[in-house]
């Protein structure tokens, strides 16, 4: 194989397949519980926590367990079978001899690398440059030769089907929504082409095992009703590959063999598997001459040994042959001329990506895609912040390009099934008004569902319909998520008893009935809650994610869309809401809060539905029913006017991305609490790491409090004069978000520290936001302005501190050394202060973050605490300030001692992300190159200016001015010649905004560029401060530049021990290209 083997592609195609490796690569187990072996299948519960996707393909990998050694694999095994309900993996490994202790390696698990696969056939067509080029083109919806194709027609019927128009044309489209029938209308025109006189072979290929065994099935029905899917050689239709399905095995096996193969090879099938038992039985008694001997009988029998699944295209009967994606890329390549079939067919083709797809179309002379590409798309994880040829190649499918559905019906080569079978006619309205430009029509099948009577009268009379729970909950709290207990994701208790109580009543009259959500953790408590249910229960309801259920359908479907679905994009929380719809037959259900309705893209959805009371008994884990509030009934509209289409095209490029990336704010339960804390509970204090919304839980408690005392007067006060404009707009929004008024909401007044000696005035509540920076003698100035309260015969203040040691990049006295140092003071009212300094009892910590992604959040505390000592030999001395041995033993932190990489690992970010990228220049050019790549951004990945946002630790009009030299409009705010801090936008601006470290606190950006990093080494100006000291200051200085970013983060330096730091932190990551 070639040094470079993708050379011949472009270089754009070429970063997809490099991301696509990355994504299959070994994860070391760190620890296993609940092991069991009987000698050829072992069982455990892996540490990381497994999921469905183990079981597709995965291995677990036993390797050499000394140091140095751990990359040697001993032996695999493969994942069988996952168990959903306990966690537990069966994993086959019956030729690990000798002593299984599974202590004895060094366990990994190893995804399913279809990455390679893909890489080796575009490695194979690197002398068919132009037919590359041209399915590439293709496979983005570059149609150009609308001429037929040099294939047979299909026989003629009386009643010719859809495919019949498009059957010769080189490069068509079928497409259409859910329960349409596109797998059918293919089936239907394969068993026509089956039964025809020509002598040619069509290749149909699926993304998944299931999907192949569904064409296959349905091919073989249609030909065994007519008597004709076996011919004097053989079956007509063959499904090749490993993972045929129970049922296609029982109903059709003939189709699974080639007859003329398995007459011809058979015999020397079963001597190769003697041979292999020979061999390993040789080597477990170390006789390696003799194993060596059988090897090489091994080696020569396979040689004469052909492809069954080659054999059955070349030489076979089956005129229709059937494979997964996976087993077609071996195809892909082959001999001097690549096209080995007539036709190929790729159905799902939604889910097949553009890449795949181009590899798929080199095997024939024409190409078919079936599918729809307003659900789930490829499965690739997207990382945020990823590059435009990673979404090209990776992110989209063949039909992708197929946004608009009344533009595609425009197009001879396109054809679009508008007829729906399965839905009741109310759900299929709101798929069509959702998704499909409101043009899908009910067949006579569905219109019979109107006809039928519900099973029940407990479920919503509404056969689409929303459920808000604010509603029908007693605490706010109750309708938000929170964090997963254990992995990724949030849960939430209380729609998951609503759930469970819906589904309950609709499988009591035997509707059979699906439970979707957006999260694994909810799916958990799901099925948690579900084992108490008798057994007739069980078995007619179904748990799962919304990704693992496309191609489902139940009778009821219940969506307990858990935040809203807004850990993913609005283009892909689109196709979700499509997909969870869309699988309903009689009755769709939506739980929601009302929070979550407000987001656009569920509101959208909620603006379709019919909102319903609850009139089903709710019982809680121990069996007792839960009191619910009494909600009235009401009906809505049919259509919301607050929210326009639903996006469901997938992001083309990273300006894409963050336009489909919405803020809002849906407050966790943990939020909530402190949110709805009732007035004259005194001084509290708020710790959180970066990004947990302490500002914004500021304003709405603030706001929150005013609503509950109208005659309240409060105080907010902050450091950073760059929060003054961000404050006062979060303060507006909560306003309007509580429905306070204008001129109520003038009783909260906003002043910076600096001007508290000029308030003469007293106030019921104070909030301090930032206050670790605050000087010791200005927080004893504010806590004065606070009035005192008698609760009880207890004297107390309101006054509430929002705090974050991790942050503090001025050295100032932590609350603990502040509480000392006045309780030594002669002043009396310091001493007062510290009396009541006191947070015993009266603190919270946010210990989740929703500005960042794991990666960069990940990047940020390891360049801070320097765990490899790699620009630093001194501790960091920030372990208590971030709160690092408190997030371990929750879970939410990896130490670098239990991690394998030696980093810490952050478990408090739900999005993974792309890694941050370190671009190491010289010098005099490194603000010339972060403008080069500002442009780029720009210009060629379509970020908005005001997505952008640079920091350095001084004069940000130095960025300014190279910006400005390359056409890019920015602004710099701090600095000694930049505009005052105060003015710092508080939303995005039309323009890069170039700030300070001291002032982008409290600020966040999509895209952060941390320019001349170096330049945190010299803090010359600090020299009176201990050394200690400043090395503290200029950790938490690294922390807060590098976690104002929200997707993509860049670091621009030159070569320095800080520089190696980061690009050892930052890892190899996903490929970006840049122009640096």
């Amino acid at each position: 194989m070639p040094q470079n083997p993708t050379t011949h592609l472009p270089s754009d195609v070429t970063i997809a397949i490099k991301h696509a490796k990355l994504q299959y690569k070994a994860r070391r187990i760190k620890n296993l519980a609940d092991f069991t072996d009987d000698g050829k299948m072992m069982a455990f519960v892996p540490d990381p926590v497994a999921d469905e996707t183990w079981a597709v393909g995965g291995q677990i990998q036993f390797c050499n367990p000394l140091p140095g050694k751990e990359e040697e694999v001993i032996e695999s095994g493969e994942i069988l079978e996952f168990d959903p309900d306990t966690g537990k993996i069966y994993v086959d490994v019956p030729s690990l001899k000798g002593d299984r202790d599974i202590h004895a390696f060094q366990l990994r698990y190893k995804p399913f690398d279809f990455a390679m696969a893909l890489e080796n056939a575009f490695t194979r067509l690197e002398n068919h440059v132009d037919l590359v080029k041209g399915v590439l083109r293709l496979a983005c919806g570059e149609i150009q030769n609308p001429d037929p194709a040099p294939i047979p027609e299909l026989p003629s019927t009386e009643d010719q089907g859809i495919v019949d128009d498009i059957w010769q044309i080189p490069w068509s489209l079928l497409w259409g929504p859910p329960g349409t029938g596109k797998t059918q209308n293919v089936s239907d025109a394969l068993a026509r082409f089956a039964l025809g006189e020509g002598i040619g072979k069509v290749l149909v290929v699926t993304p998944t095992n299931i999907a192949a065994d569904e064409v296959a099935h349905r091919i073989c029905s249609i030909l065994s009703r007519s008597g004709k899917l076996n011919t004097p050689k053989g079956c007509l239709v063959y499904r090749g590959g490993r993972g045929a399905g129970k049922k296609l095995s029982k109903d059709y096996p003939q189709c699974l063999r080639d007859e003329a193969y398995a007459k011809g090879y058979d015999a020397k099938r079963r001597k190769m598997d003697e041979l292999l038992e020979q061999r390993d039985d040789a080597r477990h008694r170390k006789l390696y001459t003799e194993a060596s001997r059988i090897n090489k009988q091994l080696q020569d029998l396979r040689a004469t040994l052909p492809d069954e699944t080659m054999f059955a295209i070349t030489k076979g009967a089956a005129r229709v042959i059937i494979l997964t994606t996976f087993r077609a890329l071996a195809l892909v390549g082959q001999g001097k001329n690549p096209a080995l079939m007539d036709k190929v067919i790729v159905d799902e083709a939604g889910m097949v990506s553009r890449l795949t797809t181009a590899a798929m179309a080199t095997l024939g002379k024409s190409v078919m895609l079936a599918g729809d590409p307003k659900q789930i798309g490829p499965i690739y994880t997207l990382p945020p912040g990823t590059s435009k040829e990673i979404r090209t190649w990776l992110l989209k499918s063949g039909l992708s390009h197929l946004v608009s559905v009344k533009e595609s019906l425009a197009y001879p080569h396109v054809r679009f099934l508008d007829l729906q079978y399965r839905m009741h006619p109310d759900i299929s309205k709101t798929v069509s008004e959702f998704t499909y430009d409101g043009i899908l029509k009910d067949s006579e099948t569905a219109k019979l569902l109107v006809g039928e009577h519900p099973t029940t009268l407990k479920l919503p009379k509404e056969r689409a319909s929303c459920i808000i729970l604010d509603e029908v909950a007693h605490m706010p709290e109750d309708v938000c998520a929170k964090k997963a207990a254990t992995g990724r994701g949030s849960e939430r208790d209380f729609s998951a008893k609503i759930a469970v109580g819906l589904a309950l009543a609709a499988s009591e009259k035997g509707d059979e009935v699906l439970i979707l959500t957006p999260y694994r953790a909810q799916v958990r408590l799901l099925r948690k809650k579900i084992r108490s249910l008798d057994p007739a229960s069980k078995k007619r309801i179904s748990v799962g994610t919304i990704h693992r259920h496309q191609g489902a359908e139940r009778s009821v479907v219940i969506l307990d869309a858990v935040k809203g679905a807004i850990s993913w994009p609005g283009p892909e929380i689109g196709m979700l809401l499509n997909v969870a719809v869309s699988r309903a037959r009689n009755r769709f259900i939506l739980l929601a809060s009302q929070a979550e309705r407000n987001t656009p893209i569920l509101g959208r959805l909620a603006g379709l539905l019919r909102v319903a009371t609850l009139d089903v008994p709710i019982y809680d884990d121990n069996g007792q029913q839960v009191l619910l509030a009494h909600a009235v009934p009401r009906s809505a509209g049919l259509r919301s006017s607050l929210f326009g289409d639903a996006p469901t095209a997938v992001s083309g490029n990273l300006g894409e991305e963050i336009a489909n990336t919405g803020r809002h704010f849906l407050a966790s339960q943990e939020q909530t609490r402190l949110i709805e804390k009732l007035p004259g509970d005194g001084h509290y204090l708020v710790r959180g790491v970066a990004g947990s919304g302490k500002s914004l839980i500021l304003a709405n408690w603030a706001v929150k409090l005013l609503q509950k005392e109208t005659k309240a007067n409060i105080l907010v006060t902050f450091f950073n004069k760059g929060m003054k404009n961000l404050l006062e707009r979060m303060l507006d929004d909560a306003c309007k978000r509580h429905g306070v008024s204008v001129s109520l909401a003038k009783q909260i007044r906003v002043v910076h520290e600096a001007a508290i000696g000029n308030v003469n005035e007293k106030f019921d509540a104070v909030f301090v936001d930032e206050a670790q920076d605050l000087e010791a003698s200005r927080m004893v100035q504010v806590y004065s302005l606070c009035k005192e309260v008698d609760k009880a015969g207890r004297k107390s203040k309101n006054f509430v501190l929002f705090h974050d040691d991790s942050q503090n990049i001025y050295g100032q006295k932590t609350l603990e050394e502040f509480k000392t140092e006045l309780e030594k003071s002669t002043a009396t009212e310091q001493r007062d202060f510290a009396d009541r300094l006191s947070f015993q009892g009266r603190s919270s910590v946010l210990r989740e973050t929703y500005r960042s992604t794991q990666a960069i959040l990940g990047f940020a505390i390891n360049m801070a605490l320097d765990p490899k000592q790699i620009y630093s030999q001194a501790e960091s001395g920030l372990l208590v300030f971030m709160k690092v041995t408190e997030l371990a033993e929750a879970g939410l932190l990896i130490r670098p001692q239990d991690s394998p990489d030696g980093v810490y690992e952050v478990r408090y970010a739900e999005r993974q992300g792309t890694t941050p990228i370190v671009i190491q220049t010289e010098k005099a050019v490194a603000l010339t190159e972060l403008a080069k790549e500002v442009k780029h951004l720009i210009e060629e990945e379509k970020v908005a200016p005001g997505s952008i946002m640079v920091v350095s630790i001084k004069s940000p009009s130095r960025v300014v001015t190279e910006l400005s030299r390359v056409g890019v409009p920015a602004v710099a705010y701090g600095g000694k010649e930049g505009n005052d801090p105060g003015t710092l936008p508080a939303t995005r601006p039309d323009h890069v905004r170039c700030t300070t470290v001291f002032s982008c606190k409290g600020h966040e950006a999509p895209v952060v560029m941390f320019a001349n990093a170096n330049e945190i080494e010299d803090l010359s100006w600090m020299q009176n401060r201990p050394a200690a000291q400043i090395n503290k200051i200029r950790r938490c200085m690294l922390y807060v530049a590098l976690s104002r970013a929200m997707i993509r983060l860049y670091v621009f330096g030159w070569k320095s021990p800080l520089m190696d730091a980061a690009k050892a932190y930052a890892g190899p990551g996903t490929p970006i290209q840049m122009v640096s």
